[in-house]
């Protein structure tokens, strides 16, 4: 009774391991037909073409080698035309992410001389103002250019009296006391007593 156990155990092993082994294989043909790598289709035919009960079964209509040729190049052919599509869709990914960067590259660059201009431009204004005086000078012109209300509100503001003098000392006698007449009196007191003692 041991005996057959142990021989009904050994087979039931060695039908298992046959059911696995088999579904290594064909697992494994699948994958490499599957990856275009061998044609299982023609393997498999070739070999069961020799078998007539087999042939009879599984193969009702037999093809040709032609024609099994002219499927395998038709599918190589469909295989080609899905790369080329993928290609073409990836040239063309590439191509806006190109145009992309090539805008932006622009686009820094514009910046850039965006920079530079106000960069110069800061240049000349510090050149314009190399001194405290040229600064003065430049402000009583551009004071003077503005109405008297304007000015004076605009000097008001101005909360360093020695800055104050300076400018009204640049400007035209005139237009300076226009401006100051449109002032605060009180600051205007400060800054003529100021003024007075001004050097």
């Amino acid at each position: 009774m041991k005996i057959f156990r142990r021989q009904a155990g050994q087979s039931s092993v060695a039908i298992l391991l046959f059911i696995v082994l088999c579904s290594l294989v064909g697992g494994g043909i699948y994958m490499l037909d599957r990856m275009e790598l061998i044609d299982a289709e023609i393997m498999f035919y070739g070999l069961i073409e020799d078998i007539p009960i087999i042939r009879d079964f599984l193969i009702p209509d037999p093809i040709t080698e032609q024609e099994r040729r002219e499927e395998q190049l038709r599918r190589r052919e469909a295989s080609i035309e899905q790369r080329l599509a993928e290609l073409e869709q990836r040239r063309q990914v590439l191509e806006e992410e190109r145009t992309e960067l090539q805008d932006r590259q622009e686009a820094v660059s514009a910046l850039e001389e965006e920079m530079e201009e106000r960069e110069r431009a800061l240049a000349q204004r510090q050149e314009r103002f190399e001194t405290d005086e040229d600064r003065a000078v430049y402000l009583a012109d551009l004071y003077q250019g503005m109405p008297p209300a304007e000015a004076a509100a605009r000097l008001e503001e101005v909360e360093e009296d020695t800055v104050l003098i300076a400018v009204i000392q640049e400007m035209e006698q005139m237009n300076a006391s226009v401006i100051l007449s449109e002032m605060d009196p009180e600051r205007v007191a400060v800054v003529t007593r100021k003024l007075a003692n001004f050097p």
